[in-house]
């Protein structure tokens, strides 16, 4: 700075910092829009599963799914879709499906996966009668998410009936998944054991329940001796 004033050089950084600036709360704008529609869509999407619950229609949405959104966009409004199709005229299911799927497969598309997006694709497939490409998306959303609660019933419900079929990593993931769920949710507990005993996998099902069930009963005795759990 000469006699008070700026010099070019200290024009150009200032500059720059007011730019850099100026980006980041652009940046920031937007992030917190997409986070509101992500809010938004969350909310839409469980008002969709409570009037299911009830046993209420769906009023669908045939419009094609932006395939340039987030990610988590992607996800809620193809979930949205697979929930609505089955309300719609066959000609608009089909488009819905389609669009769903597009969808789908771009929110799964990341280096280290989407498993609610491939169980998403699972669900979808099972929809069409797809048995193969639906274990093969299955077996994927157990690899990159191993717990689920929102969806377990119905993962763990399509990993024992399609047990024979499944790679052992998915087939233990949804033992472990069982276990978890049905001491998670105990009004679940009747559903899960019936399809286990209509599966093969039910020995090993009972088998890793009954060493559960063990080590708890051998952390109260610690604890009634007077320990405390390490």
């Amino acid at each position: 700075m000469r006699h008070g004033r700026p010099t070019g050089t200290e024009r150009r950084a200032a500059d720059i910092v007011l730019a850099v600036l100026a980006l980041g709360a652009v940046i920031a704008v937007i992030a917190i829009g997409q986070e509101r529609q992500v809010a938004l869509a969350e909310t839409y999407l469980s008002s969709e599963v409570r009037q299911l619950t009830r046993h209420r229609p769906l009023v669908p949405d045939p419009r094609p799914i932006a395939l340039d959104q987030p990610r988590r966009l992607l996800l809620l409004e193809a979930q949205s879709r697979l929930y609505e199709a089955p309300f719609a005229a066959p000609a608009a299911r089909a488009a819905m499906l389609d669009s769903a799927h597009r969808a789908l497969r771009v929110a799964a598309a990341t280096p280290y996966g989407d498993g609610e997006a491939e169980l998403a694709l699972a669900y979808l497939h099972a929809g069409r009668g797809n048995a193969a490409a639906m274990r093969a998306a299955l077996a994927r959303s157990y690899a990159f998410a191993p717990y689920l609660r929102y969806a377990a019933d119905w993962r763990v419900r399509q990993a024992f009936a399609h047990w024979r079929d499944l790679p052992s990593s998915a087939r233990r993931r949804s033992v472990d998944e069982a276990i978890w769920y049905v001491r998670l949710r105990a009004e679940y507990r009747e559903g899960i054991f019936s399809a286990a005993r209509a599966s093969p996998a039910y020995t090993r099902f009972l088998l890793a329940l009954r060493q559960v069930r063990a080590r708890d009963q051998d952390l109260r005795s610690f604890r009634g001796a007077g320990h405390r759990a390490p």
